[in-house]
């Protein structure tokens, strides 16, 4: 007996036998494996993408009078993109490579290179979200907002006649926006109107193909690692 059970230890502790290979992780050692944390990573991302742009938008606007709606846009929107910008950083760090170079194991895409097979997709895909990401962050999404709250600024002063302004920069009293046809250019505003309508429904526009462009690059990613690893 003592001869068997010295027999099957080892079979389990030896490293050149095959049975070691088929020992399952520990569930502990998965939060020290940077691949665990890039498909979280990933998995994190997508949901967060596809719930806001299609379920948190489409709720709020119901749930919402205009107003609110669009104080609630200005203050989700910047920070949801710098979001993106840092979580796309962590899966830069955190690619599961198959290079040996790098001082983590199972990860080798900063430390070291992807695979030369994978570089272009992995390299391109990080690039387009990070800076679709950035530019809705720092130039899109300020610009839209701002111009909508002057938008509306404008057309509140000229129902009152000038007698005073409710925008205050990148704010706006609530009671100012109305509900009624909010930012939409009806065909009888000024030409100054006109100019801030068109001027926002630019930025708006860009400010959508960006985030459109980072969920379908994101999507694509997502098929390019399942394809690796199923």
């Amino acid at each position: 007996m003592p001869t068997q059970i010295h027999q099957n230890l080892h079979i389990i502790t030896d490293p050149s036998n095959q049975p070691l290979n088929n020992v399952k992780m520990p569930i502990l050692a998965l939060f020290t494996n940077l691949t665990f944390h890039h498909i979280s990573l990933l998995a994190f991302l997508l949901g967060a993408q596809i719930y806001q742009s299609f379920l948190v938008n489409i709720t709020a606007k119901n749930a919402l009078t205009e107003a609110h709606f669009r104080i609630l846009q200005a203050a989700i929107w910047p920070m949801y993109f710098k979001m993106h910008m840092i979580v796309t950083m962590l899966l830069a760090l955190t690619y599961p490579g198959a290079g040996k170079t790098a001082p983590f194991p199972g990860s080798n895409s900063v430390q070291g290179q992807p695979d030369g097979g994978d570089r272009l997709t992995v390299m391109l895909s990080f690039t387009a979200m990070f800076v679709f990401s950035a530019a809705n962050a720092f130039i899109f999404v300020p610009k839209a907002t701002s111009t909508m709250w002057k938008l509306h600024s404008v057309r509140e002063e000229k129902a009152r006649g000038r007698t005073g302004s409710q925008w205050q920069g990148d704010k706006i009293n609530v009671a100012s926006v109305g509900d009624g046809n909010g930012i939409r250019n009806d065909g009888s505003e000024s030409p100054e109107l006109k100019t801030l309508y068109n001027k926002w429904r630019a930025f708006h526009g860009a400010s959508y193909a960006c985030a459109m462009a980072t969920l379908a690059t994101s999507i694509y990613y997502a098929l390019c690692i399942a394809e690796r690893y199923l």
